[in-house]
């Protein structure tokens, strides 16, 4: 079947991989499903290209041959955007993602095309059927150019990250509130505006593409802009308060903070306002691992009693992480500690997150306004024009200020990295340990260093805060944050743990430049496994605790 359009092959594009196909056959449902909705939406015949046997695999051989090359001529492109499909090494990504990206971006029409709304809407539209890890939405963004869009096809409920399903025996449960025949309606339309804006043949002008792709629905330019880019420093700070959070706050959020500073983020456009959410997600997310660590302490001691509560929302906030959850983690750690009148290991935690009368404090509900914008963001059904963006960074700046204000009191503690530890133990005498601390703080990745001698042994290698001018008193951040070279760039950085799904390894994220990291096959696999499994014979209730250690469990039979 010709398509809609002399010059190409076929209308619409299916890529997808194999393994999402598999268990229930859902993106063959969902082409049968989508072609009859089409039948109902526009008039004429939509050709479809649906290969049910993809290669699946990529290998140094492969090559796109003619016959792929003519069918990859088509108008719209659907990725079937998985867990699966996020992965470099699969056929359906680097031959048919990418190579369609290549070659519309060549075509007459272009990557992007004008709608009768005068939006514009790039051809790529993502079909999404899995919460991605923020390392795949990032990889996304990175082939995509922009915000991660799309039609969501996701069924979630605590524990559950799966595809919606045609029928569903739970449809209430799922917490994204979708229904799968909207959502082929939704699929529908887009397409059905996207032929429409390619058959006037208005090509978009080149001032008016953003260096930010963003697919679906994208950035509206407007006629005469009235917001110029800004070419200084946005945030309202002092030199000295600016200078301060760069040199002496946390090395994570001090990087994050100094890149935003740089030449490269000083526009107010999109890819400003994606740094003003990193570094916020940054905050919280080294927050709720502090918080995490100290209540197991005190979990451990007995000090605080974990409420049931707690235990049947963690596994879902732990094991697939994002900006919210990392706000309802520490929370939720901090409000236990506030209810039974216990002391967090950094004191002002409390009152950083809360009012002395229970309610939110003023620095979350910055952290809440936050989440908004971002989860605004990757709306389908969200239209950012360049003055909508120019406010959104203002008002980010505005709670990202309210935010880093608010984290001085991190100044009155060490975050240091032990490195190695010698004894020196001499006849007669009590033995000296010899440490080595580096401090980590600041946005450089070259680390001070000095060397104490302490008449006990702190943890080692670990990364700890310390209290006071004694390293003695101190709350160890492993296994939640670790140093290591092992990550997939080789170079040493410090790792934030990002998420622990049983039938992928446990990942983390890079500070600097370490590059995408997994336990699978390190040196600190097995130790850092059953070190995490802590986490969930506290604060999961029984049964979730059992399978996660039968999973550590295998991985030991295994190795």
């Amino acid at each position: 079947m010709a398509s809609l359009i002399q010059g190409f092959e076929y209308d619409i594009f299916i890529s997808y991989r194999q393994k999402d196909n598999k268990y229930d056959g859902w993106v063959t449902e969902f082409v049968g499903n989508l072609k009859r909705e089409l039948e109902a939406t526009i008039k004429e015949e939509v050709s479809v290209y649906f290969d049910l046997n993809p290669r699946d695999g990529l290998l140094e051989t492969h090559d796109v041959d003619a016959s792929l090359k003519d069918k990859l001529k088509c108008l719209v492109f659907i990725p079937v955007i998985s867990h699966t499909y996020c992965d470099p090494k699969s056929f359906a990504w680097e031959r048919e993602l990418k190579a369609f990206i290549e070659e519309a971006s060549k075509d007459k029409y272009g990557l992007k095309v004008k709608l009768s709304n005068s939006n514009i809407a790039n051809r790529v539209l993502p079909v999404r059927i899995h919460d991605l890890d923020s390392e795949d939405i990032k990889l996304c963004e990175s082939v995509l150019g922009g915000i991660l869009r799309g039609v969501e096809f996701i069924y979630k409920s605590p524990g559950v990250n799966r595809p919606l399903r045609a029928r569903e025996d739970k449809l209430q449960d799922n917490v994204n509130k979708t229904i799968y025949r909207d959502q082929i309606n939704k699929v529908a339309n887009a397409i059905k505006e996207l032929v429409a804006g390619i058959r006037t043949g208005e090509t978009v002008p080149q001032k008016e593409k953003l260096s930010e792709q963003v697919p679906v629905v994208e950035i509206r330019k407007d006629k005469n802009p009235v917001v110029p880019e800004k070419q200084d420093v946005s945030l309202h700070l002092d030199r000295q308060l600016l200078r301060m959070i760069e040199n002496d706050y946390p090395y994570p959020i001090a990087l994050e903070f100094r890149r935003l500073n740089t030449k490269e983020y000083l526009a107010h456009d999109e890819k400003r306002l994606m740094q003003i959410l990193k570094i916020s997600e940054t905050t919280i997310h080294l927050l709720s691992l502090i918080s995490l660590v100290d209540l197991l302490e005190n979990g451990a001691k007995s000090a605080i009693s974990i409420p049931d509560s707690f235990k049947k929302d963690f596994p879902d906030l732990f094991t697939a992480t994002s900006f919210g959850k990392w706000i309802s983690l520490a929370k939720g750690c901090v409000r236990l500690f506030c209810d039974r009148n216990i002391p967090t290991f950094i004191t002002e935690m409390k009152e950083y997150l809360f009012e002395k009368n229970g309610s939110e404090s003023k620095v979350l509900k910055s952290f809440n306004v936050l989440t908004d914008i971002r989860y605004g963001l990757v709306k389908p059904e969200s239209v950012l024009t360049s003055k909508l963006i120019d406010e959104y960074c203002v008002e980010g700046e505005k709670h990202l200020l309210t935010i880093l204000n608010g984290l001085e009191y991190l100044m009155n503690y060490s975050f240091l990295y032990v490195d190695h530890i010698s004894v020196k133990y001499r006849k007669w005498n009590n033995p000296s340990f010899f440490h080595t601390f580096s401090e980590v703080t600041g946005n450089s990745s070259e680390f001070n260093a000095y060397n104490k001698i302490l008449p006990e042994i702190v943890n080692t290698p670990a990364i700890i805060i310390a209290r006071g001018s004694e390293e003695k008193d101190y709350l160890n951040l492993d296994p939640l944050l670790v140093y290591s070279n092992e990550g997939e760039n080789k170079i040493a950085d410090i790792f934030m743990y990002l998420d622990w799904d049983m039938d992928r390894a446990v990942r983390y994220k890079p500070v600097w430049n370490g590059g995408p990291f997994s336990l699978a096959s390190t040196t600190i696999e097995e130790e850092t496994m059953y070190s995490l499994l802590k986490f969930f014979e506290f604060f999961a209730e029984g049964d979730v605790y059992q399978s996660y250690k039968e999973s550590v469990g295998r991985l030991k039979v295994n190795t």
